[in-house]
């Protein structure tokens, strides 16, 4: 886990210091399309090597090779700026990327990490409870998961990723932030749907299609209104800060939903997630207009 999330932490940083900002909503898309594929390659993928092809300690192996694509890509990718100005000291390297973004936003960073802990919340809040509604509430069996919600699902949050990062280098990121949140919390009215009118694997299909798309205009744009935020000089320490707070605030809702779904029921539970969407869109309001990158405000994004 610890080599996992530090391997994270410096692809996000190169992906944000390469890129410029025109292109900061195409590589979010192109990162998270390339991110679904990977997991279902190590996750499905692995479990039909498994029980077709190979034991489990080749199967390990040949996921471990799979790692030697990027370690070449890796060998042939450009350098970023200020490649080489490596932080001299601990504190340089973690106490001044904090203390510049503060600097650099003045009393709008509380209203910033309080929408990066917020947005994607409901999104969080769904997906914890989707696998067992399907499973125990509707009982619908894991073949027909497995096709719809999985291999389905990834095709169409990799079109809305690229949706999404079209869209946003059209109209700009916070723009973008309003729309894609407002359809994220809307999505999930598809699952009290699927609640209300019981087991249909048409009305699956419809309801995976409708919230993998849009799961994939928010990924796309919430990741670039991220990279947005990041001081390239200090890209990696910034960039794991907003992540952490991200993660962290689905583990803490996730931890509830359980409960709340024994008390409630499935279908409060999901109408409930549709609320949760608001206070970080009320949030929204308070990042127009902020310097997210040195000589890039949200302002020039929106017009560029």
């Amino acid at each position: 886990a610890f080599l996992a999330a530090t391997q994270d932490v410096v692809a996000d940083a190169y992906r944000t210091d390469v890129l410029p900002d025109e292109e900061l909503g195409a590589g979010a898309a192109v990162f998270v399309n390339g991110y679904r594929i990977a997991m279902l390659a190590a996750g499905g993928g692995a479990l039909l090597l498994a029980r077709h092809v190979m034991a489990w300690p080749w199967v390990y192996v040949t996921l471990a090779g799979f790692m030697g694509i990027g370690i070449v890509a890796t060998l042939f990718a450009p350098e970023p700026p200020r490649a080489n100005e490596h932080p001299p000291t601990l504190h340089q390297a973690i106490v001044e990327p904090l203390t510049d973004f503060a600097r650099r936003h003045g009393l709008a960073t509380i209203a910033i990490l309080l929408f990066v802990f917020l947005f994607k919340l409901p999104d969080a809040m769904a997906n914890a409870m989707t696998m067992p509604l399907l499973q125990q509430k509707l009982q619908f069996d894991d073949g027909t998961i497995a096709i719809v919600r999985d291999w389905m699902g990834l095709a169409f949050v990799m079109l809305g990723a690229m949706c999404g990062g079209g869209i946003t280098a059209r109209i700009g990121i916070v723009p973008s932030l309003w729309l894609f949140g407002a359809l994220q919390a809307l999505s999930n009215l598809g699952f009290l749907v699927l609640v209300l009118t019981g087991k249909s694997v048409a009305m699956l299909a419809g309801v995976v299609i409708v919230e993998s798309f849009c799961a994939g205009l928010v990924a796309a744009g919430f990741i670039a209104f991220l990279m947005s935020l990041c001081n390239r000089r200090y890209s990696a320490t910034q960039y794991a800060m907003f992540t952490s707070l991200m993660y962290g605030a689905g583990v803490i809702v996730g931890g509830f939903t359980g409960y709340m779904v024994k008390h409630f029921g499935y279908a409060s539970f999901f109408a409930l997630s549709v609320l949760v969407a608001l206070p970080g869109m009320a949030v929204l309001p308070l990042l127009r207009g902020q310097d997210h990158r040195p000589g890039a405000g949200v302002g020039d994004m929106e017009t560029g």
